[in-house]
């Protein structure tokens, strides 16, 4: 992962998770943007970063879909108390793709049920999802407020100069490969390897 201004003040609000649980930073962050931007990426870098610096915390890492599947598992095995207890004992709770609890109420409130049990406990959250808490679509009023008291944080597609940055980066790190032809002849023109035209 590269640091990068597109990026930086999600970076940011992640890294501010780590602050002690006296510390009145919020504990909660939503991350949004479209597909393909790299906020997964951003969110897994950070979690083996603080996973390294302390392997003892324990952490929850799912995607929403993930999330409404073991509900529906737990319900029918009678098993949500195990369920909840599983997931509120962390010290990290992270759910990727929220968009996808939209149309599950049941999921959506035993959601904010964990979710405030863990941040009383001075537990971390963490949601990621394609957009803002307002245009997500059908959450209920609790869950929607929960989402907008985090801090929210929108990494976007990196501009002109943060995409000089990263090709610079890479091709210092990882030289891209040289085709066996060329290495063999590197004095050749372009025009003797162009085909003869056929006529």
């Amino acid at each position: 992962w590269l640091p990068l201004e597109e990026n930086r003040f999600a970076a940011t609000a992640l890294s501010r998770l780590q602050a002690e649980k006296s510390s009145p930073v919020p504990r909660s962050v939503y991350l949004y943007s479209p597909a393909g931007v790299g906020q997964t990426h951003l969110l897994r870098t950070f979690m083996k970063k603080t996973l390294t610096e302390d392997p003892h915390l324990r952490c929850v890492h799912l995607t929403a879909t993930t999330l409404v599947e073991n509900i529906h598992r737990a319900i029918d095995h009678s098993t949500m108390g195990e369920l909840r207890e599983d997931y509120t004992h962390c010290d990290y709770f992270l759910c990727e793709d929220l968009h996808g609890i939209r149309r599950h109420p049941r999921a959506q409130d035993f959601l904010v049920a964990i979710m405030d049990e863990i941040l009383a406990t001075g537990g971390r959250v963490i949601f990621t999802a394609l957009t803002t808490p307002a245009d997500i679509g059908p959450l209920s009023p609790r869950l929607r407020n929960r989402c907008h008291a985090c801090t929210s944080a929108q990494p976007t597609l990196p501009g002109y100069r943060s995409r000089k940055k990263t090709i610079a980066h890479y091709a210092h790190h990882r030289p891209p490969p040289i085709p066996q032809e060329t290495a063999r002849s590197p004095h050749k023109t372009r025009s003797e390897h162009a085909r003869p035209r056929q006529h």
